[in-house]
């Protein structure tokens, strides 16, 4: 097809299209008052993702390149100015009854007599604008400058809704942006784009309210560079895409605003090689990264938070764990059919971290920051999406400002919340198991004492005491001997052979008995031993299961690939240590097959390493005691 078959091509200039008596556009369009918030983030975020997403080098070994600057430029140097003056002042007067919108329209008429600020995004290494030579619909060039609401990326974009173009239009004085494009065919092309509220031309016809500067009345491209002052020409084979927000609204320190929003919202895409960014005349790539991070403020909050997970992507960073999602030893990879690799997360502890983990997916960019991980232990983390089928299954559940996922926009939003849910799940066992501490604040009082390892329980009620360790064994006994408070049988009430005997006349432990001394010699079982299974010290803490009646928890993290193990249920009660029987058992959290319960052990197959498991069991009666869980194992 020959450029330009189709329509004459004529006069450069505005143009408005009629209504034909349809929809009358107010001042409140949706797309634009999506991003009206925090504009200059939004125009950050978007224009860079819309880049990311037309890159000619889909591996991302060759980095897209964007840049930002800023100028000025007298009104009358803008475009059809005269035109796009005669529109503005229809559309104050259409809006009379609205102040918000009359202010708008009044000064935008006042700073288009004057000199208007400028602000040029332009972006090299992507495939341009396809498209524009045809005008036709679904090309690139069509869903960008014309199309409402479309999108059509692929599994390996970041965006997916179409509505991110609006941002530039957000932070325009006049609702105005030029395009300006070379395509990888060689096609170079231009436009004016102006969203406005519908007004009456001279000829009594109301708009539409959108308009476009062209050089046809079929309001497609022109075949031509743009031409005013602060243009740029693009030499041969330097495709992208340029674009000019006239009249761009913004603070002061413009410039230095967006590049603290680069480092917050693309350190990961910056690190990565997939992109460098140009402010200015500044250039940040992944080479000088960390002089820019430097360069921030460690006492602001927003700062530190960036240059803690700068941190963690440092080579040779001390103290980071990197976690690869593996099939071999994630059950949730496995569940989600992921392939090894399709995420990886970095984790790192210490004081004074955000207790967060930063979301991002293929192209790098930050989408938000997941909380709730934690309440107890101290770390940062940043969780990299960077296989395909993970990517897209995460892409379809993102909200169109790419800040949140919400799963009720998925196809299938149950399966999407599932997904969603055993991800934080996993992000929580990973966190639990790479820094061996409970990630649960609330617990029942009394359980409280299984936060402690057992002989660190007996040191702080000895020190709350005042006794001094001189005898660790006779102050053990003297802990296992002090009267609790347990709730016992009524009496007469029946026991399972082998059950808490707690109440009196009831079978068990005499009083002053230590029985539950660890590596005593206990029913003919040498001592740490028990079904030959060798008893390995864990950190576990059992508590009562919510809503569930007579039903316990326990939670733990497994120190060692086993072949098979074993939990072993005791109940701390007056007497002294008790067995118990246990009624049922199952496993609620973890790949581990569970095997059967016998009298107080609850049998279990094979796990490994560091994976985090939970089992609830119900013992063979229904009062509240001290429970303690012994860990059994065989590698």
């Amino acid at each position: 097809m020959s450029v330009g078959t189709g329509w004459d091509r004529g006069e450069h200039r505005w143009r408005f299209p009629d209504n034909q008596h349809g929809e009358i556009k107010g001042f409140n369009d949706a797309g634009v008052s999506t991003f009206g918030a925090d504009t200059i983030s939004s125009v950050v975020r978007e224009t860079i993702q819309n880049s990311l997403d037309a890159a000619l080098d889909r591996t991302g070994t060759t980095p897209v390149r964007v840049e930002f600057d800023e100028f000025a430029m007298g009104g009358e140097s803008i475009p059809g100015s005269n035109r796009l003056y005669q529109a503005l002042k229809g559309c104050m007067k259409s809006c009379q009854g609205d102040r918000r919108a009359s202010k708008f329209f009044e000064e935008a008429l006042y700073r288009i007599n004057g000199r208007v600020s400028v602000l040029r995004i332009s972006d090299h290494g992507t495939t341009g604008l396809r498209g524009a030579a045809s005008g036709e619909m679904s090309t690139d060039w069509s869903r960008l400058v014309k199309e409402s609401g479309s999108s059509s990326k692929d599994d390996l974009s970041g965006g997916s809704f179409g509505i991110g173009k609006y941002a530039v239009y957000a932070c325009s004085g006049m609702r105005c942006v030029f395009y300006s494009s070379l395509d990888d065919e060689g096609v170079l092309s231009s436009i004016g784009a102006a969203r406005l509220v519908s007004f009456e031309d001279g000829n009594g016809h109301m708009t539409t309210g959108i308009g476009y500067y062209s050089d046809n009345d079929r309001n497609v491209a022109m075949l031509e560079p743009l031409d005013f002052p602060g243009a740029v020409a693009r030499e041969p084979g330097d495709t992208g895409t340029d674009l000019y927000v006239i009249d761009f609204i913004g603070p002061d320190d413009t410039l230095g605003i967006i590049l603290r929003e680069v480092l917050e919202n693309f350190l990961v895409s910056i690190w990565k090689g997939r992109l460098e960014v140009e402010i200015g005349g500044q250039e940040i790539n992944k080479h000088n990264l960390g002089m820019y991070v430097g360069e921030l403020n460690p006492k602001d909050k927003k700062d530190r938070v960036i240059i803690e997970y700068f941190d963690m992507l440092r080579p040779g960073a001390e103290g980071v764990s990197r976690i690869v999602l593996d099939p071999a030893r994630h059950a949730y990879a496995r569940k989600w059919h992921y392939q090894k690799g399709e995420a990886v997360l970095y984790l790192k502890q210490g004081d004074g971290l955000n207790r967060r983990v930063m979301m991002t997916r293929l192209q790098g960019m930050r989408l938000f920051d997941q909380d709730h991980i934690s309440g107890s232990i101290n770390f940062t983390g940043i969780l990299c999406i960077q296989g395909h089928r993970m990517n897209e299954d995460f892409r379809e559940m993102e909200a169109p400002s790419h800040d949140k996922w919400d799963p009720g926009r998925s196809s299938m939003p149950k399966r999407a919340t599932q997904r969603y849910k055993e991800l934080r799940d996993w992000i929580r066992d990973m966190v639990a198991a790479e820094f061996q501490r409970s990630d649960v604040d609330k617990v029942d009082a009394f359980n409280a004492g299984l936060y402690l390892p057992k002989d660190q329980r007996v040191q702080a009620t000895l020190k709350k005491r005042g006794v001094k360790r001189s005898d660790p064994d006779s102050e053990k006994k003297k802990v296992h001997t002090r009267k609790k408070k347990v709730a016992p049988k009524e009496r007469g009430g029946a026991h399972a052979p082998g059950g808490v005997g707690t109440g009196p006349g009831q079978a068990g432990t005499r009083k002053g008995q230590s029985a539950g001394k660890r590596g005593g010699k206990r029913g003919g079982v040498e001592p740490g031993t028990r079904d030959g299974l060798t008893f390995v010290p864990v950190r576990s803490r059992a508590m009562r299961a919510e809503n569930l009646a007579n039903t316990y928890r326990v939670k733990l993290v497994v120190p060692d690939d086993v072949s098979r193990c074993m939990l072993e249920v005791r109940c701390d009660g007056e007497r002294g240590q008790s067995d118990l029987t246990l009624r049922s058992a199952r496993v609620v959290r973890g790949d581990i097959e569970e095997k059967g319960v016998k009298k107080n052990a609850i049998s279990l197959g094979t796990c490994r390493k560091g994976e985090v498991i939970e089992v609830e069991y119900t013992p063979d009666f229904d009062k509240p005691c001290m429970m303690e869980v012994n860990f059994y194992a065989a590698k």
